[in-house]
């Protein structure tokens, strides 16, 4: 708490920083957009391309399993993957959703009798969203702690703009579906 308030201090002081910016130079249909170390995860729907902001290079993308979404947590990579069921009376669950680590084992598995599909992939709680394009868009929120799924307001990131937790980079999404990269850095 106390470093992140010391770090954004820093970084809002302009003399010491400037933006560096620049565009990806391949075309990408982002799905999310994480951050890990030295890196940058643009998740599309087959394959996450991990990007060194650093070196400007991408590394070999990584494949991904459909459907599934990306998280992050304590620096580790997550993967939830989700299954819709068809159902033949209100007490069968419709979906039942894994969540993998890095070691590819399963960490956590949740069933809900709601047709969902995870909008974001944590061990502690799970943005959901209707699946189906035929239903009422609903959105909830699961917390694994309290097993309690409740409903809630649109979830949903309202622009093309993802920044850090660090706050040194910002990317940006703009017309043309031209990824920008911004980057404090430090002048001298």
């Amino acid at each position: 708490m106390i470093k992140d308030l010391i770090l954004k201090t820093i970084f809002s002081i302009p003399f010491l920083f400037y933006t560096e910016k620049y565009p990806i130079p391949v075309q990408l249909d982002l799905q999310q957009v994480l951050f890990k170390e030295n890196y940058i995860l643009f998740v599309e729907d087959e394959v996450i391309k991990m990007y060194n902001y650093k070196t400007r290079s991408f590394l070999i993308p990584i494949s991904k399993p459909l459907p599934s979404t990306v998280g992050i947590e304590n620096n580790t990579l997550l993967l939830c993957t989700w299954t819709n069921f068809e159902i033949n009376n209100p007490d069968e669950y419709s979906t039942e959703i894994n969540i993998y680590g890095e070691d590819k084992k399963a960490s956590k598995s949740v069933r809900f009798h709601e047709t969902v599909k995870p909008s974001n992939c944590s061990l502690n709680s799970l943005s959901l969203e209707t699946s189906m394009p035929q239903l009422q868009k609903k959105y909830f929120l699961y917390d694994f702690e309290s097993e309690k799924l409740e409903e809630i307001a649109s979830n949903k990131q309202s622009s093309d703009d993802w920044i850090s937790p660090s706050t040194d980079i910002r990317i940006s999404k703009e017309p043309g579906d031209i990824v920008w990269i911004y980057r404090k850095v430090p002048k001298f």
